[in-house]
């Protein structure tokens, strides 16, 4: 049978049904899984996301060790994307507060963020329909929407944004990228008087991060994403560790975990690639958003994939 690539509207919705997590263990997604072994069925209700380990096991052909049947990807899957719409739920479920209790301020800034969010699902809709080019303008309308942010509006948009960095696997463009993490600066913020709110935003922001550190890493091989990537991670951990949220910099440090781990996992990592995570892993505890000192051949390589 002839292998067809899903449709781009099929795997954006996969990524989004699915967290861009495998199905059954949560880790990072890296395979697009045929269920019923049939690589020409591109339906999405035959599509799953998997890691590589369970990739692997699903697509086992030995009967000497144990594989993955297509029956228990689907309830696996099943049983994932319920637990990613509980959680998306609880997520926006902020306040249980009716209308006619919100003073005069609180109903304002209802009013506005639904004027936002209706706003954002038209840059959606234009972004979605763009070529590269097109994408990258359509995130910079993203800017007005900075100077009225609220942590709803905030959370929508880093949501967006974490679909956006999934793109980096398909060959995202490293301008793209600049223009994903200059967004993040943006919408990502600390209210000390709402912890729960701001952990919220940054697990946002550490899955933006981490898919385009990761995904520029095993796919696309571009540099320059990657170090976009890691300047999120690094911006996010200062916040984290200046305003004593240890939720997050645990989370940072686990990101970084995990995608060291590459060098034991894949043979195909580049070498370089994983230098550079080390020295951004290296410069955390330094104030400021510079690059850490890197060598010309990885700062080439940066210029090649810029």
């Amino acid at each position: 049978m002839k292998r067809r690539n899903p449709s781009k509207e099929n795997e954006a919705r996969l990524m989004v049904l699915s967290d861009s997590k495998c199905c059954v263990c949560g880790k990072r997604g890296d395979h697009i899984h045929h269920v019923d072994l049939d690589s020409s069925n591109n339906n999405l209700e035959n599509l799953a996301l998997l890691c590589w380990q369970h990739h692997e096991e699903a697509t086992r052909k030995s009967s000497m060790s144990k594989k993955l049947s297509p029956r228990a990807v689907l309830k696996y899957r099943e049983l994932y994307y319920e637990a990613v719409t509980t959680k998306r739920k609880k997520a926006l479920d902020i306040s249980n507060t009716y209308l006619k209790s919100l003073n005069s301020e609180q109903l304002f800034q209802t009013v506005t963020d639904a004027v936002l969010l209706f706003e954002l699902e038209k840059i959606k809709d234009e972004f979605y329909g763009g070529d590269w080019k097109e994408q990258e303008e359509t995130l910079r309308k993203l800017n007005w929407f900075g100077e009225r942010r609220s942590y709803r509006v905030s959370y929508e948009v880093l949501q967006f944004l974490e679909y956006v960095a999934d793109y980096t696997r398909a060959g995202m463009p490293s301008g793209l990228a600049m223009a994903v993490y200059s967004r993040f600066e943006s919408f990502f913020f600390v209210d000390t008087k709402k912890k729960k709110q701001t952990i919220e935003l940054g697990e946002l922001s550490n899955q933006i991060a981490f898919a385009m550190v990761y995904d520029s890493i095993i796919h696309s091989k571009n540099f320059t994403i990657t170090a976009y990537g890691l300047l999120i991670l690094k911006s996010l951990y200062i916040d984290a560790k200046h305003h004593k949220i240890a939720a997050l910099t645990e989370q940072v440090l686990d990101s970084y975990k995990e995608i060291l781990s590459l060098e034991s996992r894949h043979g195909d990592y580049q070498e370089e690639a994983m230098e550079m995570v080390k020295k951004f892993k290296n410069d955390l505890e330094t104030h400021g958003l510079a690059f850490p000192a890197l060598p010309d051949t990885i700062l080439q390589l940066m210029k090649a994939s810029a």
